[in-house]
């Protein structure tokens, strides 16, 4: 079904080698660094990275839900936050189905590792790139992005709805929905994007005991 909203699929895409040096600790193994340099010329040359959103408006609150198209949205930290503004975007973002198919055909298993990284970085400039132009477009301060699965309190389930609520705009970045709830490209995200009085870091929204990638403890405190 045909949404109305904004595509983004020319995201600009720069890859900061010194940062991969850094994360990747190839600063202590320079013999390293020129298979790495390689892989990233690759990527380079075929990252599209690409992100959609859809400005949309609340009905109606409740304790622990809310209300959009005649659609119950269940997340406490949406109706606890949601208290200066009716407005939320529903989110989605990729790294492109062009570096996925590229990091298909890697078998190494020290670069399928850096490819891991490459995709994970190539979507963080995606969701970026998306809260700055949300941010300019709409003159908001803080944004935040809660996205289904990331905690319990809104459980994976509901990327069924948030992707019939975007309607066919994953479909314009390549973006799919598989059974099981997971997205493909696999280095993907979705979520509803919406105004806090201040930044809230998205790992105090995840309350995953195995994620690998968290920068903050998760706060309980955000869901009261």
């Amino acid at each position: 079904m045909h949404k109305e909203g904004m595509v983004f699929d020319k995201i600009p895409m720069r890859f900061p080698i010194a940062h991969f040096y850094r994360t990747l600790r190839l600063n202590d193994h320079p013999d390293l660094m020129q298979e790495f340099d390689s892989l990233l010329d690759e990527a380079v040359a075929l990252a599209q990275p690409k992100a959609v959103y859809r400005p949309i408006l609340i009905q109606s609150k409740g304790p622990g839900y809310i209300m959009v198209e005649g659609d119950k949205l269940s997340s406490a930290v949406l109706s606890s936050s949601l208290v200066t503004s009716d407005q939320l975007y529903l989110v989605a973002g990729t790294c492109g189905t062009e570096l996925e198919g590229w990091a298909a055909q890697i078998i190494d298993p020290l670069k399928q590792y850096w490819v891991h990284k490459i995709l994970g970085l190539a979507l963080e400039r995606a969701m970026r790139y998306l809260r700055q132009t949300v941010k300019s477009q709409y003159q908001t301060s803080h944004l935040s992005v809660i996205e289904p699965g990331a905690n319990s309190n809104w459980p994976i389930e509901g990327q069924k709805l948030l992707f019939q609520l975007l309607g066919d705009l994953p479909d314009q970045i390549g973006l799919s929905l598989l059974p099981g709830h997971i997205m493909k490209p696999i280095k993907s995200v979705s979520g509803i994007m919406f105004q806090t009085s201040q930044p809230i870091n998205r790992c105090r929204l995840c309350d995953s005991p195995t994620c690998t990638d968290r920068t903050r403890p998760f706060d309980p405190a955000l869901f009261l």
